[in-house]
């Protein structure tokens, strides 16, 4: 797990954070310099509007958007490109959000489940939990603490490349004494490569890269 801080201050928030996430939109609306203070962090952007075209994470709770606004959210940022569109929610607001996706017939996002126990484990289904929280919730300062399953907000890892590349739109290039294959997986662009010929003894392991959208 790695561990993410969030707040309405951003100068709160200890320095050396793997992972941070802010607002986008609303009244705690991060100016873009308070990004700029965590160089070596990933970036995640909170909004609470359903209807802001941005972020990668929607703030459904009281006074920010509701449950139902969920799914049209989500599916307008997976149209603007965003592979991992996520729901932060409690953890008794949870199923409210889930039977929106499933009355909407749009297929569920990530989730990030806030419950203030303590307890950084996360509940199966979730991606990240905010398990300490500000004011009141045990975080030792002006921020929440939350816990993720190590590879979001990246998009997931993607497919090993398989065995079998004849008809199935992959291109193989050799140069430079490596073999590269170029391919797409659900409409998203990867790399693979890995020396050539393989040295002696050597186990195939292919190195791979996610290609940016044209």
């Amino acid at each position: 797990m790695v561990t993410m801080y969030d707040s309405v201050t951003p100068s709160a928030i200890p320095a050396d954070a793997p992972i941070v996430a802010g607002y986008q939109d609303g009244i705690y609306r991060w100016p873009t310099n308070a990004w700029l203070m965590f160089p070596k962090a990933l970036h995640v952007g909170i909004v609470v509007k359903a209807s802001s075209n941005a972020g990668q994470v929607l703030d459904v709770e009281t006074g920010d958007a509701l449950p139902s606004e969920a799914p049209g959210w989500v599916t307008m940022r997976r149209a603007a490109g965003q592979i991992r569109p996520t729901v932060y929610m409690n953890a008794s607001t949870w199923p409210a959000v889930r039977a929106a996706f499933v009355a909407a017939k749009v297929p569920e996002p990530d989730y990030w489940v806030a419950k203030y126990d303590g307890n950084p484990a996360l509940p199966p289904g979730a991606v990240a939990k905010q398990y300490l929280g500000y004011p009141g919730g045990g975080s030792p300062g002006a921020y929440d603490v939350s816990s993720t399953d190590g590879v979001w907000p990246n998009p997931v890892p993607p497919p090993v490349l398989p065995e079998v590349l004849e008809d199935m739109g992959y291109a193989c290039v050799i140069a430079g004494g490596v073999l590269h294959v170029f391919g797409e997986v659900n409409g998203v662009a990867y790399h693979w490569f890995q020396p050539n010929p393989f040295p002696q003894g050597h186990t195939p392991t292919w190195e791979v890269e996610r290609l940016p959208t044209p």
